[in-house]
């Protein structure tokens, strides 16, 4: 942790932390933009004494009197589940604006049934990824809802014409202790059984069919990912892993291939978006919560559609039938497809023009 001494000058705009700052800076003037530190890495020296003074010494008032001293016009957050931030505005004078960062669930999330939603949470607008994830929202928070999909998405949204004729896997792994439990009685071992399943389909696929692979990884070389591909896959598939790194070129690799899967990462809801080709194989355990990650809560589906299925126990001969099938789709029906995906699924707006809008940066 952090302290620091400096004075705080007034802002046009904060961004609600550090965390994801980078694609706000797309659009706002360094120099007219704070950055307000939200996860106790660093604390202003003067705020903390101002907070010791009014006998308001707590986590919440901090950011509140860090956000009064810098002044600024609006206050934009890309942390949409942070709690702390809807119970802000109320104190407020200045614009608040929160982003849906990525896939929202009732899986350890802010939608979760089991977790007892303040009252009096507010905010100017929430920009979501479709209208139902917005009523969702605006049930507990409020709030104006905007659909524009995925913010970072739109940001990245030139699209590679010339297709690879390769298959692209869109890891979710987690570097996790298989047999620690991730809720209740269920371990992160039962929870990634399916997945085992999932990843021999994609083998078998690929020998038949004469493709080749590449696992686009979810984290960097260190934490055991490729090792857990090796092993699943077995030693005689070959295949290309590509490791996270911080000059990754997330949103373009995707574009290229032919065709993506996944289980359930937010990256390939933005692909499908972008107008990619993704396979969307739901297989978590079909128990609450973890059901409500399958294609696509709120809307939540368990029979098979236009390019996923939902079934934790999907056999070779559904998952063959559906990646043949949409690899078989040509433009106009995929393009038909396409518009309903941004209109009930995940928005599109390329360069960001409706939140551009929205909050009067244009």
């Amino acid at each position: 942790m952090k302290l620091r001494f400096n004075f705080l000058k007034k802002k046009k705009f904060l961004i609600f932390d550090k965390v994801n700052s980078q694609f706000f800076l797309k659009y706002l003037n360094k120099n007219d933009t704070e950055i307000l530190h939200c996860r106790r890495e660093e604390f202003n020296f003067w705020i903390l004494l101002k907070c010791l003074f009014c006998f308001k010494l707590n986590y919440k008032n901090y950011i509140l009197f860090y956000i009064k001293k810098s002044d600024p016009r609006a206050v934009f957050t890309l942390i949409d589940n942070n709690r702390i931030f809807y119970e802000l505005k109320r104190d407020l004078t200045c614009k608040t604006y929160s982003v849906q960062n990525g896939l929202r669930t009732e899986y350890e999330d802010f939608f979760s049934k089991e977790i007892i939603k303040p009252k009096n949470l507010s905010c100017d607008k929430i920009f979501v990824w479709n209208n139902k994830v917005g009523q969702e929202y605006h049930k507990f928070i409020k709030c104006k809802y905007v659909s524009i999909g995925s913010f970072k998405n739109n940001i990245h949204f030139h699209n590679d014409s010339n297709k690879k004729d390769e298959i692209i896997y869109i890891s979710t792994y987690k570097n996790q202790t298989f047999n620690k439990k991730v809720y209740k009685n269920l371990t992160w071992g039962e929870f990634n059984r399916n997945e085992k399943a999932l990843i021999e389909h994609i083998k078998n696929f690929c020998l038949a069919n004469n493709f080749s692979l590449t696992v686009l990884g979810r984290y960097d070389e260190k934490r055991g990912e490729k090792d857990y591909f090796i092993k699943n896959f077995g030693k005689d598939f070959n295949f290309k892993y590509i490791p996270n790194s911080a000059d990754r070129l997330t949103y373009t690799i995707p574009k290229k291939f032919k065709i993506a899967i996944t289980i359930d990462s937010t990256l390939g809801y933005e692909m499908l978006a972008a107008g990619c080709k993704v396979a969307l194989i739901g297989v978590r355990p079909d128990i609450y919560p973890f059901n409500t990650r399958n294609y696509l809560w709120p809307n939540y589906q368990k029979s098979k559609g236009f390019y996923w299925i939902n079934d934790e126990n999907i056999g070779y001969e559904d998952f063959a039938s559906l990646l043949k099938s949409l690899l078989k789709k040509n433009k106009e029906e995929w393009d038909r497809e396409l518009k309903i995906i941004r209109e009930e699924v995940i928005n599109y707006d390329p360069g960001n023009n409706i939140f551009l809008k929205e909050t009067n940066l244009i």
